[in-house]
């Protein structure tokens, strides 16, 4: 069986998103995503970035929406998203904040985790 980590998994649902959910949705990626790593876990696929993504990028999304979006989320409790549904005036536009989010989110990880 062929895997791909989470960050891979997410750059080819953004390319192709008929492939994955047949209605684009923040929600349904959301489930989709959740579906996807909670079968990695604990497995010997599951990658660091994919622990990674899990643990960290709720928390991640609020200061991004903060900076990116101008919207305070510190005080409220939910998934991701949540947060990009209730930060966008459409959900095409939710979407599109989490592809962003997520992109930005893998690139700080792979800065951070350099090897130079």
């Amino acid at each position: 069986m062929y895997y791909m980590n989470i960050e891979k998994t997410i750059m080819n649902i953004n390319l192709r998103p008929k492939m994955f959910i047949e209605k684009m949705r923040i929600d349904n990626l959301y489930f989709l995503l959740t579906g996807y790593l909670l079968c990695a876990q604990g497995t010997e696929i599951n990658e660091e970035i994919d622990t990674i993504f899990r643990r960290e990028f709720n928390n991640w999304s609020i200061n991004w929406i903060l900076i990116n979006l101008d919207r305070d989320f510190s005080t409220e409790v939910g998934p991701w998203y949540y947060l990009f549904q209730k930060s966008a005036k459409t959900e095409e536009e939710a979407v599109e904040n989490f592809f962003q989010a997520s992109k930005e989110f893998f690139d700080e990880y792979h800065k951070d985790n350099s090897k130079t």
